[in-house]
């Protein structure tokens, strides 16, 4: 079994989680890698692009 961990906080993360236990970053599934991703918000999108 594939091991996930949290981008945020580096904790595990289990493919039936939809957040992170640890730090609450909400997580989910990325077919096209077959990984577990940690999900941004829009504001944390926005803040990146300025």
């Amino acid at each position: 079994m594939h091991k996930f961990t949290c981008a945020k906080c580096d904790s595990r993360i289990f493919f039936d989680n939809q957040a992170c236990l640890a730090c609450g970053s909400p997580v989910g599934f990325a077919a096209s890698d077959l990984s577990m991703v940690t999900l941004r918000s829009e504001a944390e999108i926005g803040r990146a692009h300025v």
